[in-house]
């Protein structure tokens, strides 16, 4: 990806990233832990959707840092959160994956969360309701739709990822309603977010959502071709 380059406007920029899992997708660049923890993979399909994920991170950041796919400092949180270690950069990225698809994030100057789940009718998704969602949106499905089911979790772990808590908070503690408009601006313990679902085509459910309540522009865009998702 010599040549091509990534900035933002300013901070209100969010960039979603959309990676179609093709078996002709680049993947390489890998670091020593990166390459340790594939290994360690047991499912050869997770193994490749681990490697090309982690590839084409390491490419788009790329783009952004000025640097080489290798060179791009990813570090890992005790909480298992990946990040930049450069203290020269202000960008933040999350990134999420699913059967068939790929999401990352990218923000300037404020954290980032997303997540991405691929429409699966096989799940019991209203046995799942009741035990993870609220009342609130208990009552919103009875008689509702899976695609509804499947856009709350994804905006309940976009929340959670956004703060770096991942599932180890119930899902419960954050009730979404679909029936007001978004963004929507959320305030959990003294911080705020901004939260929204997100088009991105195909049978998949997506969302982000970042620090800060400030406005947001959210692009999303696929990964290598970098036109904007209509």
């Amino acid at each position: 990806m010599a040549g091509i380059a990534n900035s933002f406007k300013n901070s209100s920029d969010i960039h979603l990233w959309l990676i179609e899992h093709r078996n002709d997708a680049p993947n390489r660049f890998l670091s020593e832990p990166e390459l340790a923890r594939k290994q360690a993979i047991r499912r050869e399909a997770k193994r490749h959707v681990f490697s090309l994920s982690r590839s084409a991170l390491r490419q788009i950041l790329a783009t952004y840092l000025g640097l080489d796919p290798q060179e791009v400092p990813i570090a890992v949180m005790p909480n298992g959160k990946p990040f930049l270690s450069s203290e020269k950069s202000d960008i933040y990225f999350n990134l999420s994956h699913t059967g068939g698809l790929t999401l990352v994030g990218v923000a300037s100057g404020r954290q980032i969360g997303v997540d991405v789940e691929k429409l699966d009718p096989r799940r019991p998704w209203q046995k799942i309701a009741k035990r993870f969602y609220s009342e609130q949106e208990i009552a919103f499905l009875e008689g509702g739709k899976m695609e509804d089911f499947f856009q709350l979790w994804t905006l309940k772990e976009a929340i959670l990822k956004v703060r770096g808590e991942g599932l180890s908070r119930p899902l419960r503690d954050f009730s979404f309603s679909l029936d007001q408009p978004f963004p929507q601006k959320i305030t959990d313990r003294g911080m705020s977010f901004l939260i929204s679902p997100l088009h991105t085509g195909g049978n998949y459910s997506a969302a982000v959502a970042v620090e800060k309540s400030d406005d947001a522009t959210f692009t999303v865009k696929k990964w290598p071709n970098f036109d904007p998702l209509a």
